[in-house]
């Protein structure tokens, strides 16, 4: 079921034009019934930057048994950088959330490659549910940038330096297409902002 009509509606687009339909692809997944449900990477530094840890939080549906393992690993390109392989159900059952289903993988990189947009550096971490033996249930995978963003005496700081950001706050919408944009509008769009230097 998809809501339409939230209490929430109007913050979430007050300044967009409504439209109904669908404006973008839409994908339909088959999952198995013990699955991935949710994950979610961070990642952490020391103070210079030479070492990092990748946290990945790990949430699994489904039938809950002792043989059920996740492993997540880091790759560069074809080079696995790092990999860890953790039991559901290990960790502690309390109020704050650390619930049976979920688990927490931490791994240690040295000397990572830090992103920014000018070097997009992007690592990709793969996140699999097997059983003890290792049969594969599922893998889900998404691109990792190493990068710290804080704000410090009144500075926007990337990775420790200073950022400065000029930009515009863009809408997708077509003069004559609504919502629906094609990629030769798309491309006249971005055209203007870096004629403008934005």
């Amino acid at each position: 079921m998809v809501l339409r009509w939230s209490d929430g509606s109007y913050l979430e687009d007050q300044d967009m034009w409504r439209m109904s339909g669908i404006f973008r692809d839409v994908s339909l997944l088959h999952k198995p019934s013990t699955q991935i449900s949710d994950f979610h990477v961070a990642t952490h530094f020391n103070d210079d930057f030479s070492r990092a840890v990748l946290e990945a939080d790990v949430q699994m549906y489904g039938e809950l048994r002792d043989e059920l393992r996740v492993t997540v690993s880091l790759w560069q390109g074809e080079t696995q950088v790092a990999s860890g392989t953790a039991p559901f159900g290990g960790e502690i059952i309390d109020e704050r959330g650390g619930y049976a289903d979920h688990v927490t993988l931490r791994l240690n990189v040295e000397n990572p490659k830090l992103w920014s947009a000018e070097i997009p550096n992007l690592y990709r971490a793969v996140v699999e549910l097997h059983t003890a033996d290792g049969t594969l249930i599922e893998a889900e995978a998404c691109d990792v940038g190493f990068r710290e963003v804080r704000i410090e005496n009144g500075l926007l700081l990337l990775n420790g330096k200073p950022l400065l950001i000029r930009g515009v706050n863009r809408h997708e919408h077509h003069p004559l297409h609504g919502q629906v944009m094609d990629e030769q509008t798309m491309v006249q769009d971005i055209l203007l902002m870096k004629a403008e230097q934005l």
